[in-house]
């Protein structure tokens, strides 16, 4: 196993021998200033489908760059292929079972320390901007950096202190699904050749479409991000690392122990330590990026008692080898019946054990029809009706992923789908005693019990005594956008105040994008708007911003389409079982360029009309904004606020869901 370079050899080693006559050259003359560090993370992207790691599909061009400017890890592994797991073994360097976040959904113990902790007495500041999915904040207590990837904020908190070092985890939600969110005409889906364990049928050539698609828009938001990081002048001493997390939602990847849903793409530069163009073949896993940080900050990862070893020495080219074993665990539930699975790799095999082998998986968001609608999983279901229907390879997949044998063996060099079973092979009985003995030790020495742990009284009692604040989503257009992070900040000690990502824009965008807005959570209350947006005239060859143009365009959406959106839409949100409160579209103001004063009444009578039929709670953002002075607008004919302007339309919106909640919680003790 080596260190590998597309240089030559002896170019590499001078390279080596300058960089660490250099630095000892700045130790003895000065301190060397600790390093900045920056991680980006994805979101659920197979390892394989980046440029540098072998994928066709997609162009990946500044994740390329990173690994061209820096070492690429061959085999990064994490210990669970599912979010929250992944994220608290990467922020603790604990494995899932110490750390407690062993479920997904689940959270760690109290008491639990992560890189907040450590970095805090390093004298850094250590920031999060993206998803963060880790949870509680006591053991979690990033600062939130707003604006992801790159944006003013994110741009402040790299700035702020010159003499203070960073460490910022830039969070993408990019490529979790539903794949709906990007542009997919870029890939031709008749031409696509899907990976082996993708069955080829329509539903699933549109999803990998999809998903193609959001790994492109990865790609741009890490070319964001370094972009910025050149324009604060801060590459040099800032130690980069960027991961894929774990595997893709389609088959044998996320929520699976198979190569495809652990393996994650690791890449990392620190200009001066790392040599330009390495890989390396050393087995390491998420658990070890926190010690690594510490040494590379200057601690000492031995003074804490972590699971996962710094891999420094490798970075630096010092080392070829690093661990002997990554390990991994799986337990189903939440999301499924218990099927516990535990895994170990060495350098040539893969072992799995599937302590359930008896009974089939099950994985909701893949195999309960509504959820697989509303998070574009259809692939499962498509492949299971090819399969019923005589489908040779569809059954081969459907049978491999639903019904699994006590123990499986896989040559992943050799095998990286790892669709040849070796465990049933007689040659390989020594391999499989070793491996067992090895991840049965290990899993004594978490305190990991196995079938035990994957059953809804152990995730129970992980969150036994968690107290969830009420959660509040918000949805609207770029007027919500302006008002919510002033919502927030009156609400922090009452609820938890999300908006969905982007511009809700117009009711037809509504009825889209609705199902992944609201996603798996269990809202309280759910504050919505649609309107400035259909009740705006356009035209294509308009240079008004958004084309807007009221003397040559059409409207987005007439009274009566408005309606009947509208009418689907509360519908929807009813089955969320959230209090609903609908939000008047706001004032139109004279001048505006592509909206006439008056119709703003016009679109909101018929939402009273709508909201009425279905006892929804409004609250009158038009008359409020109605009494608005000139200054609390951001200029004439401009429908967007002042800062002022916008503190005064949260402080209606707050006190309005402030109201709902109360009054939730009567209604919830009057039943108890």
């Amino acid at each position: 196993m080596m260190n590998r370079q597309v240089m030559p050899r002896d170019v590499l080693r001078c390279m080596m021998v300058s960089a660490v006559l250099a630095t000892i050259g700045m130790c003895a003359s000065e301190q060397q200033a600790p390093p900045n560090f920056l991680f980006i993370l994805a979101d659920d992207v197979t390892y394989s489908t980046v440029g540098r790691y072998g994928g066709t599909h997609v162009k990946t061009p500044n994740i390329d760059r990173l690994a061209k400017e820096g070492m690429r890890f061959t085999r990064a592994y994490c210990a669970m292929s599912m979010c929250a797991p992944f994220r608290a073994e990467l922020y603790t360097g604990l494995y899932p079972v110490r750390n407690g976040v062993a479920w997904n959904h689940s959270v760690a113990k109290p008491g639990t320390k992560s890189i907040c902790h450590y970095f805090g007495e390093f004298g850094y500041r250590v920031g999060l901007c993206g998803k963060k999915h880790a949870s509680p904040t006591s053991v979690f207590p990033f600062e939130d950096v707003k604006d992801l990837p790159a944006g003013p904020d994110v741009r402040a908190f790299l700035t702020r202190d010159t003499k203070q070092p960073f460490c910022l985890f830039v969070c993408s939600y990019n490529a979790h699904p539903p794949w709906r969110g990007s542009d997919v005409s870029q890939f031709d889906q008749d031409a696509m050749t899907l990976p082996p364990v993708i069955h080829d049928n329509p539903p699933s050539r549109t999803t990998f479409a999809g998903y193609l698609a959001e790994v492109a828009a990865l790609d741009e938001e890490v070319g964001q991000i370094l972009r910025l990081l050149e324009d604060t002048g801060q590459v040099d001493n800032t130690v980069v690392m960027f991961s894929s997390e774990q595997g893709w939602d389609f088959g044998f990847g996320k929520w699976t122990n198979w190569d495809t849903g652990i393996h994650s793409a690791l890449i990392a530069r620190w200009p001066g330590r790392i040599g330009p163009k390495t890989e390396t073949d050393a087995l390491v896993q998420m658990a070890d990026v926190v010690p690594t940080f510490i040494e590379a900050a200057g601690g000492d990862p031995a003074a804490y008692q972590l699971d996962g070893v710094s891999f420094l020495s490798v970075l630096t080219g010092e080392s070829e080898t690093h661990r002997e074993f990554v390990y991994g665990l799986h337990n189903n539930v939440p999301e499924g019946h218990p099927y516990p699975i535990r895994s170990i790799r060495d350098q040539d095999f893969h072992y799995v054990m599937n302590l359930k082998h008896e009974v089939s998986y099950h994985e909701k968001h893949l195999m309960d029809e509504t959820l697989a609608k509303r998070y574009d999983l259809q692939w499962w279901k498509a492949m299971n009706d090819a399969a019923e229907q005589g489908d040779v390879s569809a059954k081969k997949l459907r049978d491999k992923f639903h019904d699994r044998p006590a123990e499986e063996l896989y040559r992943v060099d050799k095998d990286p789908y790892e669709m040849d079973n070796l465990a049933g092979q007689s040659e390989y009985n020594e391999v499989k005693r070793r491996l067992r003995t090895e991840l049965t030790r290990w899993m004594k020495a978490q305190g990991d019990p196995g079938i035990a742990m994957d059953s809804i009284a152990a995730y129970a009692a992980n969150r036994k005594g968690v107290t969830k604040p009420p959660r509040v989503l918000i949805i609207g257009d770029s007027i919500s956008i302006g008002y919510t992070p002033y919502v927030t900040g009156m609400l922090k000690n009452d609820a938890v105040i999300k908006h969905h990502r982007g511009n809700a824009e117009h009711t037809g965008t509504g009825l889209k994008m609705l199902d992944p807005w609201i996603g798996d959570t269990e809202w309280d209350v759910i504050h919505f708007n649609w309107g400035l947006w259909d009740l705006c005239y356009r035209h294509p060859e308009s240079k008004v911003q958004g084309h807007r143009d009221k003397v040559n365009g059409t409207v987005t959406m007439s009274l009566v389409q408005y309606e009947e959106n509208l009418e689907e839409l509360v519908i929807r949100l009813k089955k969320t079982h959230a209090v609903l409160i609908w939000a008047h579209t706001t004032v139109v103001p004279e001048k505006e360029a592509g909206r006439f004063v008056g119709d703003d009444k016009a679109y909101n009578d018929v939402a009273t009309r709508v909201m009425k039929k279905h006892n929804v709670t409004i609250n009158d953002l038009n008359r409020l904004t109605r009494g608005f002075s000139t200054d609390l607008f951001t200029q004439p004919g401009n429908v967007h606020y002042t800062k002022q302007g916008y503190q005064r339309i949260a402080r209606q919106v707050a006190d309005k869901i402030l109201t709902s909640l109360k009054g939730k919680e009567k209604d919830s003790g009057d039943r108890k």
